[in-house]
């Protein structure tokens, strides 16, 4: 498993922009070029659309929401989740609580300062979490921690839960309920998927608590049944806390490897905290603001470049696609995209090792192939979340880099990335946090 994400690499750079590989009994595609990509992810025909077989694991999980549905039903709920949870006008008002997330943060980084290096994770986790279940719920994943009929936080039971699902995709045997009841985790599984199913929809059931989050009301007068609702709001948990949390850590990470780099944000970060039309007196950014960070923006997508938190994506196409002159997949081809593969292809990231986030500077980012950048998956099916999650991140990071200066003891290549249905380092990144005298500025 370690040397897995090299291996899929060098098959990219050997082999191509298609290729073909057999593992026990499955046959799979690999996509390895922006315009073939284009050809499948950008198509609008709903055959290929559905998730490829491993994703099946998943169901257990989030059922058939948004992620794992197809046709008709995923087009109508698609629609609703964009008008009531990413539209414009609701993006904005999500600000109120992003800033106040960030004031969790800072005093968490405040426990820090000054230590020896060591892992940000649990900090990090903590505010991501609480962010999406307030959007989904309308209360902080914390207020499950008081709960007795475990011992396990929101957060550890999610994350084991993706530990399950890794070890089950890397042993695909351990799919056969006959042989999983038999391994020690199958009771957590049991344990962590009826607790947290229990307690969501005991949220969605209980009245609303004034806070203006939560999405049971706009769902249900868009017709979505209860347990509908309850889908997507897990499907929007597992799919938004642990991407979004690895991203804002490998960001910071790079950010600490490439202090040059950091200070150019640092300064931008600074003229708008000190423009008073773009923060209030509380230090709370204003939404206008996030459009202002463009330079922590393209270090951001070049840290999506370099560490893509989703870095893989697959398809099992229900109808022929022709790609190319005389380049045809049947129906029934299982396709994969291994995002690294192309975001690491000099061709269209010339020195693709390096960080720099000039690349996505507006000429460059004109200039190449919009397929060739997929942090987000793309086309029709793209992450529905992509504007939250990148609105989450560069609003934390601004707070964090305009208090902090932050640096690591660890090297990138000698962090060991691990395939665990998300890009997942093998230990923790180690920080320093050392904190700015930013009343003096």
């Amino acid at each position: 498993m370690k040397t897995l994400m090299n291996v899929v690499g060098n098959w990219c750079t050997e082999y191509g922009p298609i290729f073909r590989i057999n593992i026990l009994s499955c046959e799979l595609v690999f996509l390895n070029s922006p315009e073939y990509v284009q050809k499948l992810y950008g198509s609008k025909d709903l055959n290929y659309g559905p998730k490829a077989f491993p994703y099946n694991i998943l169901k257990r999980y989030v059922g058939d929401g948004i992620l794992m549905s197809t046709g008709d039903k995923w087009k109508s709920r698609r629609k609703v989740l964009t008008k009531h949870m990413f539209s414009f006008k609701t993006l904005q008002s999500y600000m109120k609580m992003l800033n106040l997330e960030g004031d969790t943060l800072i005093s968490g980084f405040d426990t820090v300062i000054g230590q020896s290096s060591l892992p940000i994770n649990k900090i990090v986790e903590k505010s991501v979490l609480n962010v999406v279940t307030q959007i989904t719920l309308g209360k902080n994943a914390t207020d499950y921690a008081t709960q007795d009929e475990t011992n396990f936080t929101f957060a550890e039971m999610i994350n084991g839960g993706k530990e399950i699902i890794s070890k089950k995709v890397i042993e695909p045997w351990y799919q056969i309920p006959q042989i999983w009841r038999f391994h020690p985790m199958s009771k957590f599984e049991n344990d962590a998927v009826n607790w947290i199913s229990k307690y969501t929809m005991k949220s969605l059931l209980e009245d609303d608590n004034g806070s203006g989050l939560g999405i049971k009301n706009d769902l249900l007068a868009d017709g979505v049944p209860l347990d509908g609702i309850l889908e997507e709001v897990m499907t929007l948990i597992v799919a938004g806390y642990e991407t979004t949390s690895q991203s804002l850590q490998y960001f910071l990470f790079l950010l600490a490897l490439n202090p040059h780099h950091q200070e150019l944000c640092r300064k931008e970060v600074d003229s708008v905290f000190e423009n008073e039309t773009l923060c209030d007196s509380n230090g709370h950014l204003e939404y206008g603001a996030i459009s202002k960070l463009k330079y922590l923006e393209m270090c951001l997508n070049e840290t999506f470049r370099m560490l893509p938190t989703a870095f893989i994506t697959m398809r099992s196409i229900e109808a022929p696609i022709e790609l190319d002159k005389d380049l045809k997949l049947p129906a029934g081809t299982q396709v994969v995209v291994f995002t690294p593969g192309i975001h690491r292809n000099p061709k269209y990231f010339p020195n693709p090792e390096e960080f720099m986030p000039e690349r996505f500077s507006p000429e460059e980012v004109q200039n190449r192939n919009t397929f060739s950048f997929l942090p987000f998956s793309a086309g029709p099916r793209n992450c529905i979340g992509y504007k939250l999650a990148t609105m989450e991140l560069l609003s934390f990071t601004a707070r964090i880099i305009r208090h902090y200066v932050i640096e690591t003891s660890d090297r990138l290549e000698d962090v060991v990335f691990l395939p665990a249905v998300t890009l997942t380092p093998e230990k923790p990144i180690n920080f320093v946090i050392k904190r700015r005298d930013v009343d003096s500025l």
